[in-house]
């Protein structure tokens, strides 16, 4: 059983016994609500021979519709290697289908099969409980705050990264 979010922030602290930086207490709280989310999502997701990641393809994939898997990759946030296993196994399990771009061959149109558009429903409707009470969590007045900043924290964090890998020797492996 999870401990409460306030008593883990607290949880890991230095040698000395002082708290933790405000940063890594936010970054560990982040970290905490994401994997809790995900073990929720996975757990609803479970049902259907699925998990809350091809949940989320699926989706971008309803809402997109014959993007390329380089464009899903963006979309959904994965990187383009778990992108590429995750297409296989739903092609395989004839939930989408690839087909060459008709104006670069390199590229692939990535689209939902019939298949796939009922597993994407079926998925929506059993997560309809997961984020109605992930919404019950904010407040309505804070939700818009609580959506920007997630968003900015997003966008700093990939800004960070991108500069960290730019000052990197080619040949390191960080």
């Amino acid at each position: 059983m999870s401990k409460p979010v306030a008593e883990s922030a607290n949880r890991s602290r230095p040698s000395g016994g002082q708290a933790l930086p405000d940063a890594h207490a936010l970054g560990m709280l982040l970290r905490e609500a994401y994997f809790a989310l995900r073990r929720c999502s996975n757990a609803h997701c479970a049902q259907f021979d699925a998990n809350g990641d091809q949940f989320v393809v699926l989706r971008v994939l309803a809402d997109a519709e014959g993007v390329t898997q380089q464009e899903l990759v963006e979309l959904a946030g994965y990187d383009a290697s778990t992108t590429g296993n995750m297409l296989r196994l739903m092609e395989t399990q004839g939930l989408i289908s690839r087909e060459t771009h008709p104006d670069d061959r390199r590229a692939k149109i990535v689209e939902l099969t019939a298949k796939g558009r009922q597993r994407q429903r079926e998925l929506w409707q059993a997560t309809e409980t997961l984020r109605r009470r992930l919404w019950k969590c904010v407040r309505p007045e804070d939700r818009d705050v609580l959506a920007h900043t997630l968003l900015r924290i997003s966008r700093e964090m990939e800004q960070v990264r991108a500069t960290y890998e730019s000052n990197q020797p080619e040949n390191s492996n960080p």
